[in-house]
Protein backbone atom coordinates (compact mmCIF):
# COMPACT_ATOMS: atom_id res chain seq x y z
CA UNK A 1 0.00 0.00 0.00
CA UNK A 2 1.23 3.51 -0.75
CA UNK A 3 2.41 5.73 2.07
CA UNK A 4 3.02 8.76 -0.11
CA UNK A 5 0.30 10.98 1.40
CA UNK A 6 -0.44 12.17 4.90
CA UNK A 7 -3.36 14.47 4.09
CA UNK A 8 -5.90 12.38 5.97
CA UNK A 9 -3.96 12.73 9.24
CA UNK A 10 -4.11 15.67 11.64
CA UNK A 11 -1.72 16.71 14.39
CA UNK A 12 -1.66 18.69 17.62
CA UNK A 13 1.61 20.03 19.01
CA UNK A 14 1.85 21.52 22.49
CA UNK A 15 4.76 23.54 23.77
CA UNK A 16 6.66 26.77 23.86
CA UNK A 17 7.11 29.29 21.08
CA UNK A 18 9.79 31.92 21.30
CA UNK A 19 11.86 34.30 19.24
CA UNK A 20 15.46 33.38 18.49
CA UNK A 21 17.65 36.46 18.63
CA UNK A 22 20.49 35.95 16.15
CA UNK A 23 22.57 39.10 16.21
CA UNK A 24 20.38 41.85 14.81
CA UNK A 25 17.81 39.34 13.55
CA UNK A 26 14.72 38.13 15.40
CA UNK A 27 13.28 34.92 14.01
CA UNK A 28 10.52 32.59 15.25
CA UNK A 29 11.76 29.51 17.10
CA UNK A 30 11.17 26.98 19.84
CA UNK A 31 11.22 23.26 19.20
CA UNK A 32 7.43 22.67 19.39
CA UNK A 33 6.76 25.60 17.05
CA UNK A 34 9.36 24.28 14.62
CA UNK A 35 7.83 20.80 14.68
CA UNK A 36 4.35 22.23 14.07
CA UNK A 37 5.60 24.27 11.12
CA UNK A 38 7.48 21.26 9.77
CA UNK A 39 4.39 19.07 9.95
CA UNK A 40 2.17 21.64 8.24
CA UNK A 41 4.69 22.23 5.46
CA UNK A 42 4.85 18.48 4.84
CA UNK A 43 1.09 18.31 4.41
CA UNK A 44 -0.24 17.43 7.87
CA UNK A 45 -2.93 19.86 9.11
CA UNK A 46 -1.57 20.95 12.49
CA UNK A 47 -2.76 22.89 15.53
CA UNK A 48 -0.18 24.44 17.85
CA UNK A 49 -1.11 24.95 21.51
CA UNK A 50 1.29 27.53 22.90
CA UNK A 51 1.66 30.78 24.85
CA UNK A 52 2.26 34.21 23.32
CA UNK A 53 2.49 37.75 24.61
CA UNK A 54 0.54 40.65 23.12
CA UNK A 55 3.73 42.05 21.61
CA UNK A 56 5.66 42.26 18.36
CA UNK A 57 7.43 38.94 19.01
CA UNK A 58 4.10 37.20 19.54
CA UNK A 59 2.79 38.70 16.30
CA UNK A 60 5.92 37.53 14.49
CA UNK A 61 5.48 33.95 15.72
CA UNK A 62 1.79 33.81 14.88
CA UNK A 63 2.35 35.18 11.37
CA UNK A 64 5.18 32.68 10.75
CA UNK A 65 3.13 29.70 11.92
CA UNK A 66 0.00 30.69 10.05
CA UNK A 67 1.96 31.35 6.83
CA UNK A 68 2.99 27.69 6.96
CA UNK A 69 -0.60 26.55 7.51
CA UNK A 70 -0.49 26.02 11.29
CA UNK A 71 -3.59 26.82 13.35
CA UNK A 72 -2.40 28.67 16.47
CA UNK A 73 -4.25 28.46 19.80
CA UNK A 74 -2.30 30.59 22.25
CA UNK A 75 -2.83 31.34 25.92
CA UNK A 76 -1.80 34.91 26.80
CA UNK A 77 1.37 35.58 28.82
CA UNK A 78 2.96 38.89 29.87
CA UNK A 79 5.64 38.65 27.16
CA UNK A 80 6.69 36.28 24.43
CA UNK A 81 9.76 34.20 25.29
CA UNK A 82 13.14 34.74 23.70
CA UNK A 83 16.34 32.76 23.15
CA UNK A 84 19.54 34.61 22.35
CA UNK A 85 21.54 32.29 20.08
CA UNK A 86 25.28 32.08 19.59
CA UNK A 87 26.23 30.04 16.53
CA UNK A 88 29.62 28.30 16.61
CA UNK A 89 32.07 27.71 13.78
CA UNK A 90 30.58 24.25 13.22
CA UNK A 91 27.07 25.65 12.79
CA UNK A 92 25.81 24.50 16.20
CA UNK A 93 23.95 26.96 18.41
CA UNK A 94 23.91 27.75 22.13
CA UNK A 95 21.03 29.67 23.71
CA UNK A 96 20.33 32.03 26.62
CA UNK A 97 16.61 31.85 27.43
CA UNK A 98 14.02 34.23 28.80
CA UNK A 99 10.88 32.11 28.98
CA UNK A 100 8.29 30.70 31.35
CA UNK A 101 5.69 27.97 30.77
CA UNK A 102 2.44 28.33 32.69
CA UNK A 103 -0.06 26.41 30.54
CA UNK A 104 -3.44 26.25 32.25
CA UNK A 105 -5.31 23.00 31.47
CA UNK A 106 -8.58 24.70 32.40
CA UNK A 107 -8.49 26.34 28.97
CA UNK A 108 -10.05 23.13 27.64
CA UNK A 109 -9.03 19.96 25.85
CA UNK A 110 -6.91 19.83 22.72
CA UNK A 111 -8.63 19.27 19.39
CA UNK A 112 -8.98 15.63 18.45
CA UNK A 113 -6.12 14.57 16.16
CA UNK A 114 -4.32 11.51 14.86
CA UNK A 115 -0.95 12.69 16.19
CA UNK A 116 -0.14 14.44 19.47
CA UNK A 117 3.37 15.77 19.99
CA UNK A 118 4.86 17.43 23.05
CA UNK A 119 8.31 18.58 23.82
CA UNK A 120 11.09 20.67 25.10
CA UNK A 121 10.78 23.14 27.96
CA UNK A 122 7.01 22.83 28.18
CA UNK A 123 7.35 19.21 29.29
CA UNK A 124 9.63 20.16 32.19
CA UNK A 125 8.84 23.65 33.47
CA UNK A 126 6.33 23.99 36.32
CA UNK A 127 3.54 24.84 36.60
CA UNK A 128 2.68 24.35 32.93
CA UNK A 129 4.16 20.85 32.64
CA UNK A 130 1.14 19.50 34.50
CA UNK A 131 -1.04 20.91 31.73
CA UNK A 132 1.03 19.06 29.14
CA UNK A 133 0.53 15.85 31.13
CA UNK A 134 -3.23 16.35 31.09
CA UNK A 135 -3.33 16.96 27.33
CA UNK A 136 -1.08 13.97 26.68
CA UNK A 137 -3.30 11.68 28.74
CA UNK A 138 -6.41 12.89 26.90
CA UNK A 139 -4.76 12.32 23.51
CA UNK A 140 -3.65 8.81 24.46
CA UNK A 141 -7.16 7.98 25.70
CA UNK A 142 -8.57 9.08 22.34
CA UNK A 143 -6.20 6.74 20.50
CA UNK A 144 -3.82 9.34 19.09
CA UNK A 145 -0.26 8.36 18.30
CA UNK A 146 1.78 10.26 20.88
CA UNK A 147 5.35 11.52 20.62
CA UNK A 148 7.93 13.38 22.70
CA UNK A 149 11.18 15.23 22.10
CA UNK A 150 12.81 16.37 25.36
CA UNK A 151 15.15 18.77 23.51
CA UNK A 152 16.88 19.40 26.82
CA UNK A 153 18.10 22.89 27.72
CA UNK A 154 20.22 22.33 30.85
CA UNK A 155 20.46 26.03 31.72
CA UNK A 156 16.73 26.09 32.57
CA UNK A 157 16.40 22.64 34.13
CA UNK A 158 17.43 20.95 37.40
CA UNK A 159 20.08 18.25 37.79
CA UNK A 160 20.42 15.38 35.33
CA UNK A 161 18.88 12.79 37.67
CA UNK A 162 15.70 14.85 38.11
CA UNK A 163 15.44 15.56 34.39
CA UNK A 164 16.00 11.86 33.62
CA UNK A 165 13.12 10.80 35.86
CA UNK A 166 10.81 13.34 34.26
CA UNK A 167 11.94 12.27 30.79
CA UNK A 168 11.10 8.66 31.60
CA UNK A 169 7.64 9.61 32.89
CA UNK A 170 6.71 11.53 29.74
CA UNK A 171 8.35 9.05 27.37
CA UNK A 172 6.42 6.15 28.89
CA UNK A 173 3.19 7.81 27.71
CA UNK A 174 4.40 8.09 24.12
CA UNK A 175 4.62 5.76 21.14
CA UNK A 176 7.63 7.51 19.62
CA UNK A 177 10.47 9.40 21.30
CA UNK A 178 13.19 11.39 19.56
CA UNK A 179 16.21 12.95 21.26
CA UNK A 180 19.69 14.11 20.33
CA UNK A 181 23.04 12.69 21.32
CA UNK A 182 23.54 15.88 23.36
CA UNK A 183 20.32 15.12 25.26
CA UNK A 184 21.50 11.56 25.88
CA UNK A 185 24.90 12.74 27.14
CA UNK A 186 23.16 15.00 29.66
CA UNK A 187 20.78 12.27 30.79
CA UNK A 188 23.45 9.57 31.14
CA UNK A 189 26.64 11.36 32.23
CA UNK A 190 29.65 9.11 32.28
CA UNK A 191 28.07 6.37 30.17
CA UNK A 192 30.34 4.79 27.58
CA UNK A 193 27.55 5.06 24.97
CA UNK A 194 24.90 7.47 26.29
CA UNK A 195 22.69 7.27 23.20
CA UNK A 196 22.37 3.50 23.31
CA UNK A 197 21.94 3.44 27.09
CA UNK A 198 19.16 6.04 27.09
CA UNK A 199 17.42 4.47 24.08
CA UNK A 200 17.38 1.03 25.69
CA UNK A 201 15.98 2.48 28.90
CA UNK A 202 13.18 4.38 27.16
CA UNK A 203 11.92 1.78 24.70
CA UNK A 204 9.31 -0.72 25.88
CA UNK A 205 5.72 -0.66 27.08
CA UNK A 206 3.84 1.92 25.02
CA UNK A 207 7.07 3.28 23.54
CA UNK A 208 7.78 1.30 20.36
CA UNK A 209 10.47 3.48 18.80
CA UNK A 210 13.24 5.71 20.14
CA UNK A 211 15.41 7.67 17.70
CA UNK A 212 18.65 9.29 18.87
CA UNK A 213 20.09 11.74 16.35
CA UNK A 214 23.87 11.85 15.97
CA UNK A 215 24.40 14.63 13.45
CA UNK A 216 26.43 13.59 10.40
CA UNK A 217 26.83 10.07 11.83
CA UNK A 218 23.11 9.37 11.39
CA UNK A 219 20.81 7.95 14.07
CA UNK A 220 20.53 5.22 16.64
CA UNK A 221 17.13 3.54 16.61
CA UNK A 222 15.74 1.43 19.42
CA UNK A 223 12.77 -0.89 19.22
CA UNK A 224 11.75 -3.75 21.51
CA UNK A 225 14.00 -5.85 19.28
CA UNK A 226 17.17 -3.94 20.10
CA UNK A 227 19.30 -0.90 19.24
CA UNK A 228 21.10 -0.33 15.96
CA UNK A 229 22.73 2.53 14.05
CA UNK A 230 21.39 3.84 10.76
CA UNK A 231 23.63 6.03 8.60
CA UNK A 232 22.96 9.58 7.50
CA UNK A 233 22.50 10.46 3.88
CA UNK A 234 25.17 12.09 1.71
CA UNK A 235 26.84 15.18 3.17
CA UNK A 236 25.54 18.64 2.34
CA UNK A 237 26.94 22.13 2.78
CA UNK A 238 25.83 23.25 6.25
CA UNK A 239 24.66 26.81 6.89
CA UNK A 240 23.80 25.97 10.50
CA UNK A 241 22.06 23.17 12.40
CA UNK A 242 19.28 25.28 13.94
CA UNK A 243 15.99 23.38 13.70
CA UNK A 244 17.48 20.27 12.09
CA UNK A 245 16.27 17.95 14.84
CA UNK A 246 12.82 19.51 14.73
CA UNK A 247 12.61 18.97 10.96
CA UNK A 248 13.63 15.36 11.51
CA UNK A 249 10.92 14.97 14.15
CA UNK A 250 8.27 16.48 11.88
CA UNK A 251 9.28 14.19 9.04
CA UNK A 252 9.22 11.11 11.27
CA UNK A 253 5.68 11.99 12.33
CA UNK A 254 4.60 12.73 8.77
CA UNK A 255 5.79 9.35 7.55
CA UNK A 256 4.26 7.58 10.55
CA UNK A 257 0.97 9.36 9.83
CA UNK A 258 1.15 8.28 6.19
CA UNK A 259 1.60 4.66 7.27
CA UNK A 260 -1.42 4.93 9.55
CA UNK A 261 -3.52 6.51 6.79
CA UNK A 262 -2.53 3.65 4.47
CA UNK A 263 -3.72 1.06 6.99
CA UNK A 264 -0.20 0.01 8.00
CA UNK A 265 1.17 -0.18 11.56
CA UNK A 266 2.29 3.40 12.31
CA UNK A 267 5.59 2.28 13.83
CA UNK A 268 7.16 0.03 11.21
CA UNK A 269 8.80 -3.31 11.77
CA UNK A 270 12.56 -3.31 12.10
CA UNK A 271 13.09 -4.13 8.41
CA UNK A 272 11.18 -0.99 7.37
CA UNK A 273 12.91 1.39 9.78
CA UNK A 274 15.72 2.42 7.39
CA UNK A 275 13.22 3.96 4.96
CA UNK A 276 11.46 5.84 7.76
CA UNK A 277 14.69 7.22 9.16
CA UNK A 278 16.02 8.03 5.67
CA UNK A 279 12.97 10.20 5.03
CA UNK A 280 13.46 12.04 8.31
CA UNK A 281 17.18 12.46 7.69
CA UNK A 282 16.48 13.85 4.21
CA UNK A 283 14.22 16.55 5.65
CA UNK A 284 16.86 17.49 8.22
CA UNK A 285 19.54 17.72 5.53
CA UNK A 286 17.41 20.22 3.61
CA UNK A 287 17.06 22.33 6.75
CA UNK A 288 20.79 22.54 7.54
CA UNK A 289 21.56 23.98 4.10
CA UNK A 290 19.85 27.27 5.02
CA UNK A 291 20.09 29.57 8.01
CA UNK A 292 17.73 29.22 10.95
CA UNK A 293 14.82 26.88 11.62
CA UNK A 294 13.43 26.69 8.10
CA UNK A 295 11.95 23.20 7.59
CA UNK A 296 11.23 21.95 4.09
CA UNK A 297 7.95 22.05 2.24
CA UNK A 298 6.56 18.86 0.77
CA UNK A 299 7.70 19.64 -2.77
CA UNK A 300 11.25 20.09 -1.49
CA UNK A 301 11.45 16.50 -0.20
CA UNK A 302 9.57 14.86 -3.07
CA UNK A 303 11.89 12.31 -4.63
CA UNK A 304 14.37 12.28 -1.74
CA UNK A 305 15.11 8.96 0.04
CA UNK A 306 12.06 7.64 1.87
CA UNK A 307 9.64 10.05 0.20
Amino acid sequence: MSTSAASTATAVVVGESLVDVLGADRVPGGSPLNVAVGLARLGVPTTLLTQLGADADGDLIRAHAEASGVTVRAQPVPRTGTAVATVGDDGSADYAFDIAWTWDPRSGPAPAADLFHCGSLAAFLAPGAAGVDALLAEAADRGALTSFDPNIRPVLLPDAATVWERTRVVAARCDLVKLSDEDAAFLAPGAADPGAEVARALVGGRTRLVVVTQGPRGCLVATPGGVRPLPAGPPVEVADTVGAGDSLMAALLTRVAARRAAGLPPIPADDDLPALVAAADAAARVTVTRPGADPPWRDEVAGLPGW
